[in-house]
């Protein structure tokens, strides 16, 4: 009927993230102190920078990503920050593939050959806005080669014009390429020895290039990579059925760089986000199939009436924890306390808050809710009077108010632990806590 609204769709953008060019010092997110190394101080200090993200794709031009989401993708997707990884260096036959349709950049590539340095990894990440409205974010991180000739900002090569003049990689890059102004036998910042006046070379110009940084340490320019982010944003939370859609994108797009696929990994990408709809509350199920060539996906959203339906089972949090752990846990939410969930395993993280979220129900937690909380500004929510749920890697935990709040806990899900809070707890109901303890019981002596 013409009066009839059409269908939502379920992924509203598939975004493609990567380094920024030139390359630029990520200011907010601290690098760790540079060491001497076997490829050489400044590539040392070049691998422990963390850089700046671009939003290299966005799809589809028609629903451009939110402005508060867009300019914060980059730090969701890599919550550590953007790091360059020395890896395998380049054959002759390597070639690559854009990533995204013919309108992406160049730098939108992912690398079939040879293999990358580090294997794809999968993560989650939520924006909430100020309607308390969600929206999940889905992110494969994949590896690409950085080309020699990528650019370093000036503020970054050469350290008498930087604003930021405590930068690391701009104090190494003035001793590389300065030493034969020291006098024998001192050392520069990095820790090295430098030569005598007598050995110096001639003077170099600063690094402009990655290959510049590359050449003057001896390495192969070509054995630099760089994280490379195919991200599916939605309103909707399939966390399986992204991943492997995601997956089957990244396996693809390898694949068409050894043979050409029947159906163009473009194609591919605008059928998923414009013709694949959202499920509707007790609607029939969705099923859509990416490639001919592989299994179908579905997704399905229960109805109002059903308990909510959910890609995750109790069992992750079991693993860890003891029931009555978790049954406390669940009432530090019930009383909208600071919950603090931390974890290396980012899945694991995830998936323990939202199956957090999930035992409330029928309530629903209204409060600030970050699973995952970048480096940087954002760590200063640790000190919010507010209650909150959010999720940090181990080190961020040096974060946390000292002293810790009366009514924050934190829950360590490597090791079991649940840590505060100070203030005392109200005691549940019985006839609210009892039936719940017994059936988390029951479910953990059935994983025995």
């Amino acid at each position: 009927m013409g009066g009839e609204r059409p269908a939502e769709h379920l992924v509203d953008h598939f975004v493609c993230i990567g380094a920024a060019t030139p390359l630029q010092p990520n200011a907010n997110v601290t690098a760790p102190a540079a060491h001497p190394s076997s490829t050489g101080a400044a590539i040392s200090i070049l691998l422990e920078q963390a850089w700046m993200t671009e939003n290299l794709y966005s799809y589809p031009p028609s629903r451009p990503v939110p402005e508060g989401f867009a300019a914060a993708l980059g730090a969701f997707c890599l919550p550590s920050g953007l790091r360059l990884v020395h890896g395998p260096a380049a054959s002759k036959q390597a070639s690559a593939r854009k990533m995204a349709p013919t309108a992406a950049p160049a730098s939108a590539q992912v690398t079939a050959q040879p293999p990358p340095p580090l294997s794809t990894s999968y993560a989650c990440f939520v924006f909430t806005d100020d309607k308390y409205s969600r929206m999940y974010g889905h992110c494969l991180t994949t590896y690409t080669r950085v080309s020699p000739d990528t650019r370093m900002a000036a503020e970054t090569a050469f350290p008498g014009r930087s604003s930021a003049p405590n930068s690391t990689l701009s104090t190494t890059a003035a001793a590389v390429n300065s030493s034969q102004h020291q006098p024998s036998g001192t050392k520069c910042q990095s820790g090295l020895a430098l030569p005598s006046e007598s050995d110096a070379a001639p003077a170099q110009p600063a690094p402009r290039s990655i290959g510049d940084v590359a050449a003057a340490a001896g390495i192969d320019p070509s054995s630099l990579w760089s994280p490379l982010c195919l991200c599916i944003l939605s309103s909707s939370h399939y966390p399986l059925a992204f991943k492997s859609a995601l997956l089957a994108l990244n396996s693809l797009a390898s694949a068409s760089v050894v043979a050409p696929l029947d159906v163009a990994v473009e194609t591919i990408l605008m059928h998923l986000v414009d013709h694949v709809p959202r499920p509707v509350a007790g609607g029939p199920v969705v099923r859509f199939a990416l490639h001919p060539a592989l299994p179908a996906l579905h997704v399905a959203c229960s109805s109002l009436e059903e308990l909510p339906a959910t890609d995750y089972s109790v069992d992750t949090l079991l693993a860890t924890l003891k029931p009555r752990q978790l049954i406390k846990v669940i009432a530090l939410l019930l009383l909208e306390w600071q919950v603090v969930v931390v974890s290396a395993d980012a899945e694991l993280r995830f998936a323990a808050c939202e199956l957090l979220l999930l035992l409330l129900h029928p309530f629903e937690w209204a409060q600030a809710y970050l699973p995952t909380l970048p480096d940087g500004p954002l760590l200063m929510l640790l000190h919010a009077p507010f209650p909150f749920l959010v999720g940090l890697q181990p080190h961020q935990t040096a974060q946390l108010p000292r002293p810790t709040p009366a009514r924050l806990a934190v829950l360590r899900l490597d090791s079991g632990e649940l840590e505060g809070p100070h203030e005392s707890l109200p005691e549940l109901p019985r006839r609210d806590w009892a039936p719940l303890l017994a059936a988390l019981e029951a479910a953990q002596a059935r994983m025995q």
